[in-house]
This record gives C-alpha cells, sequence and structure tokens, in this order.
C-alpha cells in the first residue's frame, strides 16, 4: 500500500474484506473475524523501536548515562508514536472485528449470540461456526415479522 497521510501509522489490511452478501463460511475463511492485524504490526513496530533505541544509546559517543538515555529515545521517538496510535486503533479496530462477529452470526443462524456465548468452551472461529451450524441450523426463509413489531 502506498503511504497514505491519514493512516500513516499503517501499512493497511492484508486482505480484503468480502462483501456483505458473501457467506459466512467464506468469510471466516478469508479471517474477517480474527484478531486485528494491527497487533501484528504493533508487535512489529515495539521491536523495531527497541531496536532504534538500543542503536542510538549505543552510537552515543559520550560517558554520561543521561545523554546515552536521551539519544536512545530520540531516535526511537516516531517508532515509539507509531506505537501508541497502532495501540489505539488496533482496539478499536478490534472492537469493530467483534460487533461484526455478533451481528453476522446472530443474524446468520437467527440466535443471539451475545446470550449463549459466555456458556460454550473456547473455540475459535470456525469452531464456533461449525457448532452453531449443529445446533440452531440455518433458516431457510427468513423470520415473519410480527405485527406488533412494526407498530
Amino acid at each position: 500500500m502506498a503511504y497514505n497521510k491519514f493512516r500513516w501509522w499503517s501499512k493497511g489490511r492484508p486482505n480484503k474484506p468480502l462483501s456483505n452478501r458473501a457467506h459466512i463460511f467464506d468469510k471466516i475463511e478469508n479471517k474477517e473475524y480474527e484478531l486485528s492485524y494491527m497487533f501484528k504490526e504493533l508487535e512489529d513496530e515495539r521491536a523495531r523501536a527497541e531496536k532504534l533505541y538500543q542503536e542510538g544509546y549505543n552510537s552515543y559517543k559520550g560517558t554520561d548515562e543521561f545523554g546515552k538515555r536521551y539519544v536512545g529515545y530520540d531516535n526511537s521517538r516516531m517508532a515509539r508514536v507509531r506505537c501508541m496510535k497502532l495501540f489505539e486503533e488496533a482496539h478499536k479496530d478490534e472492537e469493530k472485528i467483534l460487533d461484526k462477529l455478533f451481528s453476522d452470526f446472530s443474524t446468520w443462524f437467527g440466535v443471539d449470540l451475545e446470550s449463549i456465548i459466555m456458556d460454550l468452551p473456547a473455540m475459535d472461529t470456525e469452531e464456533l461456526y461449525q457448532y452453531l451450524n449443529e445446533t440452531y441450523p440455518r433458516r431457510t426463509t427468513p423470520p415473519v415479522p410480527r405485527v406488533w413489531d412494526q407498530v
């Protein structure tokens, strides 16, 4: 991805999201409900910031400790700023992913996922799909709206 002045902290999504009409299992295979890609970028950027700090710290020619630390921090400043921005945006992205997971699964299977998720054992997204597919088979026709819902 080319440089984007509005999203300078991120390298961009590794995969393009599928349309809303795509089958939910295709979205799972496309890793749309997995951990945000920004967390991996954050981990890499933290390692890069530490490396830049060490390079600055070790390159300082003086003998005082304050000067070494100052040069190290100055050398890694932009990497640390990028880390903070990635951390903030990764959590926002993760919240969006969870909201999308809950709404898509609830719509697909016709069950309120938030009410049953705490009673389920730990499982990944594909296992959750298989479990819900066995327990709550998808309706072939949309539910008929009730009269009192339209009022």
